[in-house]
């Protein structure tokens, strides 16, 4: 996979305390980036790994931002998209992004107080708002095993760098936009995963950003590689009740969309067995 480096601020020479991994598309996912806020703070750092660049130039309104490093990024798949962006991160706390966020930098720096709080190779876990009207937690809650939390969006997470300096947890890239099998649910993989093998999580109840549009949560599919996804996310979140839960996610599935329960039985086991 190429990775072509675009800029190396010169007023980046010191090592940042905290980047801000941003994944995106197309030459017209910087312009949206410029459209939004992610303010200049001390210490932050924002990488954008950007994929089907199409040799376009940066822009100078991004060239002129010394806290901001680009880097053309040729492979396929949104997560391959965000590990990119965190293989170039150079932050002790990385936060995962988008390149449509309006960040408040007075609720971002509370975050990276919490960070800083969290131990060697943990995670946290953020509010944000949106036309979604998402409800979160009002008091700080512990997301191990038994956490409660519905899983999380990417544009909520971010995680501290393993005692090694190695960051603890990367996208499965089996998984997203762009993957060849699993099309839908990177985030939750992530977050599940991560989970499963025992990273210490904390929800904080600070809203980092606004996100203005409908997650891809709020908009389900029934192509394959989704409702196959969906099997897979049930294997891995909950395997001793996961084959009550596709009966019942069939069920739904045929009740509320253009999918007949057989076919959507037959996909969701045949995400689950991957």
């Amino acid at each position: 996979m190429k990775r072509d480096v675009d800029s190396k601020p010169a007023e980046l020479e010191a090592v940042p305390k905290v980047s801000v991994a941003i994944a995106t598309w197309k030459p017209e996912g910087l312009e949206n980036i410029i459209r939004h806020n992610y303010p200049e703070l001390p210490g932050v750092e924002y990488v954008v790994s950007w994929q089907a660049h199409e040799n376009a130039p940066i822009p100078e309104a991004l060239v002129s931002r010394g806290d901001f490093r680009i880097f053309r990024f040729d492979g396929k798949g949104v997560s391959a998209n965000r590990n990119n962006a965190f293989k170039y991160s150079r932050g002790e706390i990385i936060f995962v992004a988008d390149d449509d966020l309006d960040y408040n930098a007075e609720e971002l720096a509370k975050a990276i107080s919490a960070m800083e709080k969290m131990e060697l190779g943990s995670m946290g876990v953020f509010a944000y708002s949106g036309p979604d009207n998402k409800q979160f937690p009002t008091e700080e809650t512990d997301l191990g095993l038994k956490g409660a939390l519905h899983p999380p969006g990417a544009l909520q997470i971010a995680v501290r760098r393993s005692k090694n300096g190695e960051i603890p947890h990367f996208f499965d890239e089996r998984f997203g936009p762009g993957a060849k099998k699993f099309t839908t649910s990177e985030d939750v993989v992530y977050y599940l995963s991560a989970r499963k093998k025992g990273m210490k999580i904390r929800f904080f109840p600070i809203v980092i950003c606004r996100h203005g549009e409908l997650s891809t949560g709020y908009r389900p599919s029934v192509s394959p590689g989704a409702v196959m996804s969906e099997g897979a996310v049930i294997g891995l979140g909950w395997p001793r009740t996961a084959p009550l839960r596709l009966v019942l996610k069939a069920y739904r599935l045929s009740k509320s969309a253009d999918i007949s329960f057989f076919k959507a039985m037959r996909l969701l086991f045949k995400g689950y067995r991957q």
